[in-house]
């Protein structure tokens, strides 16, 4: 707890500052959802078409149908809480901060051959992992979550894996700070803190992923990891778990500088030392670690073999780009579908 604290006093003493972007006029046509509010094993399936409200039941069989996808299927129990520890695929490709750019980051999974040209999985028995910040700042949150959600379920079937993480957005998100919220959902009657509340689908989804997740000894993590945190929370197991028990009331959160969806030590400078990042990383039996958060040009190898910073410009509108393993080998995935070895 002696770290928990310090995270509390933050959160409970920063002001939320209202800057939120202007209001979209009244007569602009706005597409928007699924929105999925469970009520007891039933739900209310919400929809905007060119700004007008649709509003239907959820069938009883539980299949959402999904533009351009596969029809979903839900539960109304309780979302599982993720796993965070998978043995180390040949192939993996890891992405960040997308931040709504749906149509950046489909272009980029399509040329680099996770998706087929339909955004169907096409990585086998690979695994994609998205490090954080799906939210925010653009206009396609919603088209880029349930595109997530079905590729979870496809690459289970295919015996690979699709990863979500929480990044710091998510959680702004979850409590009400909408101060980067794209104007088209701030245009909206049901604004983000309800459908993103622990009755909806996407709330209950978003309160079930992780914070951190392991590859074999390949960490992934949104912000990174400070040498403090392993005093208090000694196992990946307690980091997740601290998280998805402060979740409900989104007050009791590793919100802090320090904290691993805001740290940025591994990667800024004063860069931690090799020895600090080792020592970081060692109570979660891990030599490498993969961070998104802070924007940089392109995927950066920060100490090749430790520490990649992969949070490559999604949020600033331009492509973006891959960190990719395959068969021990790392690499720059770029948006025109080359690689770039990154040692």
């Amino acid at each position: 707890m002696r770290l928990l604290a310090p995270f509390l006093a933050l959160l409970l003493l920063a002001p939320v500052q209202a800057q939120v972007p202007p209001l979209l006029p009244a007569s602009a046509p706005v597409d928007e959802g699924p929105h999925v509010v469970w009520e007891g094993r039933k739900a209310r399936v919400l929809r905007w078409r060119q700004g007008k409200p649709e509003e239907k039941a959820l069938p009883e069989s539980g299949l959402l149908a999904l533009d351009g996808l596969p029809s979903l299927q839900l539960d109304p129990g309780p979302a599982p809480r993720h796993p965070a520890v998978f043995p180390l695929p040949a192939r993996i490709a890891a992405i960040s901060d997308i931040h709504g750019n749906y149509a950046a980051m489909t272009a980029l999974l399509v040329k680099q051959g996770i998706l087929a040209k339909d955004l169907a999985w096409a990585f086998g028995t690979g695994h994609l992992l998205v490090i954080g910040d799906t939210v925010d700042r653009g206009s396609q949150v919603t088209e880029s979550f349930w595109l997530l959600r079905s590729l979870e379920a496809q690459a289970r079937a295919a015996g690979g894996g699709v990863h979500v993480l929480l990044g710091n957005h998510e959680l702004m998100n979850m409590k009400g700070d909408v101060r980067y919220l794209n104007a088209k959902y701030l245009a909206l009657p049901y604004r983000t803190p309800y459908l993103m509340g622990p009755d909806t689908e996407m709330g209950r989804w978003l309160r079930s992923l992780p914070v951190m997740v392991r590859l074999g000894d390949i960490l992934f993590v949104h912000g990174g990891v400070s040498p403090r945190l392993g005093e208090s929370y000694p196992t990946l197991e307690s980091v997740n778990a601290a998280a998805w028990d402060s979740l409900p009331s989104v007050k009791k959160l590793l919100l802090g500088s320090s904290g691993p969806l805001w740290y940025r030590g591994m990667v800024q400078p004063p860069v931690d030392t090799a020895a600090m990042v080792e020592a970081s990383l060692r109570p979660y039996q891990a030599r490498t670690v993969v961070v998104g958060h802070t924007t940089v040009k392109q995927v950066t190898a920060i100490r090749p073999g430790q520490v990649y910073l992969i949070d490559a410009g999604l949020s600033e509108g331009r492509p973006g780009e891959l960190w990719i393993q395959t068969d021990g080998k790392r690499w720059r995935g770029l948006a025109d579908g080359t690689r770039v070895p990154l040692e």
